[in-house]
């Protein structure tokens, strides 16, 4: 799931040849969360929590997963302010659990094609995933 990012994340992770043998699909979500799908969000208690709110991004990681089939969900959530922009990650892994992160850029990191966006959602996503791996038996 992707909210605010104009798909850019999504886009990066599918652009190697091959990645569709793991990557599921992806839904880009405007930041507006009254317009996003009640089939995808369920009862979408979670949507109306702020953004970047743990309860927020579990429902949307969770909301990816259950969507797709995937053994793990994924969220990034943008929020521009005028000088900065809040992005907010999680992931939801196959026991169910989710983790989050708020990663706070400046205002350089938006650039044309968002690849420092990108660049560090998935650095952060390969962390968390790292992570992830060394907790299990």
């Amino acid at each position: 799931m992707e909210v605010g990012s104009g798909g850019h994340v999504s886009r990066s992770l599918t652009s190697e040849p091959g990645s569709s043998a793991f990557f599921t699909g992806s839904l880009i979500l405007p930041a507006d969360s009254a317009r996003w799908p009640q089939s995808i969000t369920g009862d979408g208690s979670w949507q109306e929590e702020p953004p970047g709110s743990y309860t927020r991004l579990a429902g949307l990681a969770g909301a990816a997963q259950a969507a797709f089939g995937a053994d793990w969900g994924f969220a990034v959530e943008c929020a521009p302010t005028a000088s900065q922009v809040h992005v907010y990650v999680a992931l939801s892994t196959p026991d169910g659990n989710a983790v989050s992160n708020t990663v706070l850029f400046v205002e350089d990191t938006v650039q044309p094609g968002a690849e420092r966006l990108v660049e560090c959602v998935l650095r952060l996503l390969a962390q968390r995933l790292e992570e992830r791996t060394k907790e299990l038996p």
